[in-house]
């Protein structure tokens, strides 16, 4: 598929969203990874710090980051992460 939107409220969401894209996304695709953070089982080192880390494991994973937006007004702990599967 030419894009994928991916929004659960459970652990893991990065690594769910990793796998959804390797098996649905096709080059050059577009991937949203809606992020909430209360969902994630926390370190104790902070929301700024889980959303690097999601950032890290996107790129990590071979993805290019085109942007990651602050959802605060809209949707509170959240983040969405615009990738681009490359070609």
């Amino acid at each position: 598929m030419d894009w994928l939107f991916q929004d659960v409220a459970q652990a893991g969401q990065v690594d769910i969203f990793i796998r959804a894209c390797e098996r649905f996304l096709m080059p050059d695709g577009l991937a949203l990874l809606s992020l909430k953070a209360a969902s994630e089982r926390w370190t104790g080192e902070g929301e700024s710090a889980l959303f690097a880390g999601v950032e890290s494991a996107l790129m990590k994973a071979g993805y290019d980051l085109e942007e990651s937006i602050e959802l605060t007004g809209f949707e509170d702990n959240h983040r969405l992460f615009v990738v681009r599967k490359p070609r």
